[in-house]
């Protein structure tokens, strides 16, 4: 029997007592995603998984006793595997290992390339940006704030020069104020959308969110409004209307009787709402992806209108399907922007990968923000704590406030790379640069070369004493609205050109070093935890890549011995070693843990 449903009730707890725990309320039975090499494979999933499994397929999706495959419509060559929705559950606790040793027995009989569940689960320690001692991002109070940021909604615009980059917009377009990002559309991954003042307006046409081309991926329907479901610790009511002020909210205030309002630099861009989560710390990797897909492609049946750009809050664990996402989006010439995460050290995905512009945080002073997630994947740094924002007041009714987090900064950038799109709107170097696939990269070469370090030099707004900025952490510096906006594409020289996208490239690993890092070192430096050689082929362990970068996420003792080598280059024999030993204090699958050295 290849489909042991009732083997995996739910993947929570380890067997190893030694790694980590999850809370049973945040984690289900998972699905499972095949990668086929082409979509003609993936079509004869079905006769090959029939001929092997004794469960039965479903015929229509509307069945609940039996094993549905859908060929993905979005993503070439990938096949999601469903298990029955009424799957018995023999009590036992199982094992994360188990999932996936689930997934290559998929694999094997399946013929695919890669198999991965689709795993639920948080990273331990990791919360949505909002207050830090509370998940909810319902209300300015609770937390202290920095009193420069209490007493001034509009420091944030300041700091990144936000006020400059609207003028130059003007200058070259004669566009009203309040107009500068107008006819810029921007898909926004999130719990989705209230009817908040500072984001909706009852005039369809003048609403900053445009919930009219939106879509709502958890329940499947086309209305995606916040529930504000708050039954579990890490459930986000409010998030993503928090982001979206914090992207487009109008001038001044919306609601009445506040003298305190927030203010987005993409001033009339027009927000879709797509309402992938209850929560941005418990990533569904198939639903963001497919949200990515849709906003990206050309199937307009979900996300209604062309997007030209993402800003996502939402960060996880890494896998294929979440990477073939990020990945193909780029190479259509579609920027994404992503939060780097909070109160973990470590990058979470997709930020993490190259197809994704990664935002750390700052806070009024210029300095890094006590929580934000750092690290060389970090392309460049905005404002994230005490930053102003629209929230809810604990009777439910509409409130604005001060809140923290990568989401904010995330929100900045995305908003001013709206003001870029429609300052480059017109020019051959822009149009070419999506043909070929490369907007995301000249985006980051413009960011590295425009972004300002406190400490060195003038500053736009006065900032703290001492600092010293670490762009191996917070990237070249703080975003530099104005001079981005305004520097032209032409003989803009790129780093690299995209490189084919192939499993063999084990990009999940990558997503782990350096951008500079040379592919050889990579591949070799992934030879050496199994023991293998030069000359020996990677493809029989390419398999176990997913199953590492989940260990990585939520084991700190497998990050920091990864991090030796990947981010330290320490390439010795013992520091091999020790990441193996951490791994195997994991509840790894059984061919994982047969595959490693001892």
């Amino acid at each position: 029997m290849i489909f042991r449903w009732w083997l995996v009730p739910v993947f929570v707890s380890v067997a190893c007592t030694t790694g980590p725990q999850y809370p049973p309320s945040n984690t289900k039975s998972p699905d499972f995603a095949l990668h086929f090499d082409d979509s003609g494979e993936a079509a004869g999933a079905r006769d090959r998984l029939a001929r092997f499994g004794e469960e039965r397929l479903c015929d229509t999706s509307n069945s609940s006793d039996c094993v549905e495959l859908e060929v993905s419509a979005r993503s070439p060559g990938v096949v999601y595997v469903r298990p029955p929705a009424n799957g018995s559950d023999d009590g036992a606790v199982r094992s994360v290992g188990e999932a996936f040793e689930e997934a290559y027995e998929l694999r094997e009989t399946s013929g695919a390339r890669r198999a991965e569940p689709l795993l639920r689960l948080p990273i331990p320690g990791a919360r949505a940006a909002s207050e830090p001692d509370s998940p909810v991002p319902r209300s300015g109070g609770g937390t202290e704030h920095d009193p420069r940021a209490a007493s001034d909604p509009l420091w944030a615009l300041k700091q990144v020069g936000a006020f400059d980059a609207w003028k130059t917009i003007r200058d070259k377009t004669a566009r009203l104020p309040g107009e500068e990002a107008r006819g810029i559309f921007i898909a926004h991954p999130d719990t989705g959308y209230l009817e908040h003042a500072e984001i909706w307006n009852e005039d369809e046409g003048a609403s900053p969110v445009w919930q009219e081309m939106g879509y709502d991926y958890l329940d499947g329907d086309d209305d995606p409004v916040d529930e504000l479901l708050d039954e579990d610790p890490l459930d986000n009511p409010a998030h993503g209307t928090g982001a979206a002020s914090t992207i487009a909210s109008p001038a001044g205030c919306q609601l009445l009787e506040v003298e305190n309002c927030p203010t987005g630099p993409a001033l009339g861009a027009r927000i879709v709402p797509l309402r992938v989560d209850r929560s941005v710390v418990v990533l569904d990797t198939e639903r963001l992806s497919s949200a990515i897909q849709d906003a990206s492609g050309s199937d307009r049946t979900r996300v209604k209108v062309d997007t030209q750009v993402m800003s996502t809050s939402m960060g996880g664990l890494a896998s294929w399907t979440l990477w073939k996402a990020v990945k193909s989006a780029e190479e259509r010439g579609y920027l994404i922007v992503a939060a780097a995460g909070n109160y973990v050290s470590k990058v979470v995905w997709p930020a993490r990968f190259s197809s994704v512009i990664a935002v750390a945080a700052t806070n009024v002073g210029c300095r890094p923000w006590q929580h934000t997630s750092s690290g060389p994947s970090v392309d460049v740094s905005a404002p994230g704590e005490s930053v102003w924002r629209a929230s809810l007041e604990e009777d439910g009714s509409p409130s604005v406030g001060m809140s923290k987090g990568t989401t904010f900064s995330a929100a900045t950038v995305a908003g001013v790379a709206a003001l870029w799109l429609v300052y480059h709107a017109d020019s051959d170097e822009l149009r070419t640069l999506r043909e070929r696939g490369q907007v995301t990269q000249a985006f980051r070469a413009l960011l590295e070369a425009t972004a300002w370090k406190p400490g060195t030099g003038p500053s736009p707004v006065p900032c703290d004493e001492g600092i010293t900025w670490n762009a191996s952490r917070y990237g070249a510096g703080i975003l530099g609205a104005a001079t981005l906006v305004a520097t032209p594409l032409e003989g803009l020289v790129l780093p690299r050109m995209l490189s084919p996208a192939r499993f063999e490239e084990l990009p999940l690993w990558t997503s782990l070093y350096p951008e500079e890092t040379s592919a050889s070192t990579v591949l070799d430096d992934y030879r050496r935890l199994f023991g293998l050689s030069a000359s020996d082929e990677i493809e029989p362990v390419a398999i176990f890549e997913a199953e590492i970068l989940h260990h990585y996420a939520v084991s700190e003792a497998v990050s920091t011995a990864i991090d030796a080598v990947v981010i330290e280059g320490e390439r010795t024999d013992e520091a091999f070693a020790r990441i193996r030993e951490a791994l195997r204090a994991q509840a790894l699958s059984a061919r994982l843990r047969g595959s490693l050295p001892q």
